[in-house]
């Protein structure tokens, strides 16, 4: 199961040991998003714990992560290839070469997914259950309403279609989430199996600071 990961505005990061877990047990392809300037970036594509951790340490120097909101995912597939392009976060559009950009910045939302959306998985192999999702509905509501991710009824009704969770980001660095997420050391998060498959797996002695 892959798991999503948030960092409000001004709340402390998630801990390289946290990361490193979330990526042992999600290993099929990472990326985040944060708020920056008016705007939701979106930096995905890292396929190794490394070059995942040294962007972001390279991104908390350059522009300060702890004033932004920030939302990692850490990816097991399901549907779809494994590759850079089908890592999340994704914006809300309905074309999918953009939605499969590894480096990208939204004028005001995006979103990621942890779970199976059975009934919207793709003919193509490909794309994913996500992404089929965000074009095929998430787009429709956004052409009605840039805020929909806010409106309590919209949501009920999205957690109904995907039957799983959501998180959106909007570029006031607003963090809205459907379905339940956990706390995991002060970071809220859309499940903690991650802790789990770490303990039982992996010595955290290999997890280096």
């Amino acid at each position: 199961m892959c798991v999503i990961v948030t960092k409000e505005i001004n709340q402390k990061m998630p801990s390289k040991e946290t990361l490193k877990q979330c990526f042992l047990a999600n290993p099929d392809g990472c990326g985040f998003m944060y708020n920056y300037e008016n705007e939701v970036y979106i930096e995905k594509g890292f396929m190794t714990f490394e070059s995942f951790y040294a962007r972001l340490k390279e991104l908390d120097e350059q522009i300060g992560l702890k004033k932004r909101a920030v939302v990692f995912h850490f990816r097991i597939s399901t549907s779809g290839l494994i590759d850079e392009g089908n890592c999340h976060p994704y914006p809300i559009c309905n074309d999918i070469r953009v939605m499969r950009s590894t480096y990208l910045k939204c004028k005001d939302v995006a979103f990621c997914h942890n779970g199976i959306i059975r009934d919207y998985t793709p003919k193509s192999k490909l794309i994913n259950d996500t992404q089929c999702f965000g074009i095929h509905v998430l787009d429709k509501f956004y052409e009605l309403n840039h805020e929909f991710y806010k409106d309590k009824d919209i949501c009920r009704m999205l957690k109904l279609l995907c039957k799983s969770k959501l998180c959106f980001l909007n570029s006031d660095g607003e963090i809205y989430y459907i379905g339940d997420f956990v706390d995991v050391k002060g970071n809220s998060c859309s499940n903690n199996y991650f802790t789990y498959y770490t303990k039982r797996r992996t010595s955290l002695n290999y997890l280096s600071h």
